[in-house]
């Protein structure tokens, strides 16, 4: 009996840790989305909009580039 109350213990941790990280991306989520829909309505690119939107943009040899956004576009889970 005490091993499966050492189990459940253990399982009731784990499901309390998943639902902390669950809670903390959709927080960030949320956050994303607040973002996206005030900047909805724009019609060009500006200063303002890629400081908020870009982290950083590499750009390779053979004309290839690769932009890394300050939010995530599917978080997926882990």
């Amino acid at each position: 009996m005490e091993e499966r109350l050492s189990l459940l213990s253990d399982a009731e941790a784990e499901a309390a840790k998943r639902l902390h990280w669950l809670e903390d991306e959709y927080q960030k989520a949320e956050a994303d989305m607040r973002q996206i829909i005030r900047y909805s309505h724009i019609e060009k690119l500006t200063e303002e909009v890629a400081d908020v939107f870009i982290k950083r943009i590499y750009v390779y040899k053979g004309r290839k580039i690769e932009i890394e956004w300050n939010f995530c576009v599917d978080r997926g889970s882990s």
